[in-house]
């Protein structure tokens, strides 16, 4: 069978989405008004990165999008962490089965791909480092974190990158 994003409060369980997808919850707000994961999106026909805001008559779920050339069906977003300002959103992209990368989503850009935010910020990597995923970002949005492949694609490497401008 499929597994969905599910929260349990007050002894009741929530399904925040039903569909013929793999789709999950991966992290909550320390308050528990926040979810994100993913979840399938009928019009798009995706699985995308997603938040979901409790609301008075439940939980109201807000699809953040996929990066250009996902593969409906077989490709998803998935949303790992985000800073406390609630503008700022890191996760995993994947285009078609084992092939992906990072993301950031914010308020003013959308959904774009790691590499191109974290170059946009003035970080430089090595010649040939791809970005595998962006797993979490601080609290206040200064420090991002990942891990991805160096050159020849022996063995993942762990790295931070921190911005200057975030207070």
């Amino acid at each position: 069978g499929v597994w969905c994003p599910t929260v349990w409060e007050n002894g009741t369980v929530t399904q925040l989405n039903t569909s013929d997808y793999f789709t999950e919850a991966k992290w909550v707000s320390d308050d528990g008004n926040i979810i994100l994961g993913n979840a399938h999106n009928d019009l798009s026909n995706h699985v995308e990165a997603a938040l979901w805001l409790r609301a008075d008559t439940g939980w109201q779920v807000n699809y953040l999008g996929v990066l250009p050339g996902t593969f409906p069906g077989y490709g998803q977003a998935i949303a790992y962490d985000m800073n406390n300002a609630g503008d700022t959103i890191v996760g995993y992209n994947e285009f078609n089965w084992g092939q992906g990368t990072g993301f950031v989503w914010t308020l003013e850009q959308g959904m774009v791909s790691a590499a191109d935010f974290l170059e946009g910020e003035g970080f430089v990597f090595p010649e040939d480092f791809q970005i595998s995923t962006l797993t979490a970002i601080s609290s206040n949005g200064a420090v991002i974190a990942g891990f991805g492949l160096p050159a020849g694609g022996f063995g993942y490497e762990g790295f931070d990158a921190i911005r200057e401008n975030v207070s």
